[in-house]
This record gives structure tokens, C-alpha cells and sequence, in this order.
């Protein structure tokens, strides 16, 4: 029996032995990321995040998020800074012994982009082109 896997918002990534329950957590998180703070990016969650390190200091600097979306606030910060954000497709494996909590993950999840989004109203993660040296 072959290796399930899923498609991802990117065409050419793919995520192999990824549970159904996972595949449409990440969906359903990432339609909510895109709503609330990061229209236009497909997928905020699978992959890597590289930086120059001068911007990594500046996004992380600044983060306040420590949990599952510290990620999506770094690359809201970045998009607020005039930073440039490139997606690059990934193959990724699943791996057993994953550490999210699907209830109570789900919720704090939830609560963390909620936070983003407040904090972005309100001017707290600075303004395109703030950056020192966009990229």
C-alpha cells in the first residue's frame, strides 16, 4: 500500500502520511491566517522560514507570540515592514509523536492569530517601511 499524502496550497509541495485530521486542521487554520492577517500567502504553517540576519533580529526582536503562530506573527511583521516574502514548495513527512493537541491546540491556535490581528489594528508590529534594510 503506497504512502498517502496530501497537497498542499503550494502545487508542487506535498506532505506524506499526514492523518486526514491534521491535513484539515492545517486547512481550516490556514483559511483563518489568510482571513484574519496574511491574505495572499497560501501557506503559512509547512516549510521552512529563512531570513538575512539582519531582518531576522528585527522581526524577532518585536515577536510576542511563543506558541504554534509565532510564525505566522514573523511573517506579518515582515509583510508590515516591507519585507519580501517568497514561498518555495516542500516535501514534508509526517512524524509520529507529533505534539499538538488537536482540541486544545485548535484553541490557542485560534486565540494566537486572533492576537496578531488585534495587534495589527493597532499599529503594535510597526508600519511598512520601517524596516532597516527591506528585502
Amino acid at each position: 500500500m503506497g504512502e498517502r499524502c496530501h497537497r498542499m496550497a503550494l502545487d508542487e509541495s506535498v506532505r506524506y502520511g499526514e492523518p486526514f485530521y491534521r491535513h484539515l486542521m492545517g486547512r481550516v487554520y490556514n483559511l483563518v491566517v489568510r482571513f484574519l492577517v496574511l491574505r495572499g500567502i497560501r501557506d503559512t504553517q509547512c516549510g521552512f522560514k529563512c531570513f538575512k540576519r539582519t531582518v531576522a533580529s528585527d522581526l524577532f526582536r518585536d515577536s510576542v507570540i511563543d506558541g504554534w503562530s509565532f510564525d505566522v506573527e514573523i511573517l506579518s511583521m515582515a509583510r508590515l515592514r516591507g519585507y519580501r516574502i517568497i514561498e518555495v514548495p516542500v516535501e514534508w513527512s509526517y512524524g509520529k509523536g507529533s505534539k499538538i493537541n488537536p482540541a486544545l491546540d485548535t484553541v490557542r491556535m485560534f486565540n494566537e492569530v486572533v492576537t496578531i490581528w488585534r495587534t495589527m489594528r493597532s499599529g503594535g508590529y510597526g508600519k511598512k517601511g520601517q524596516a532597516h534594510n527591506p528585502v
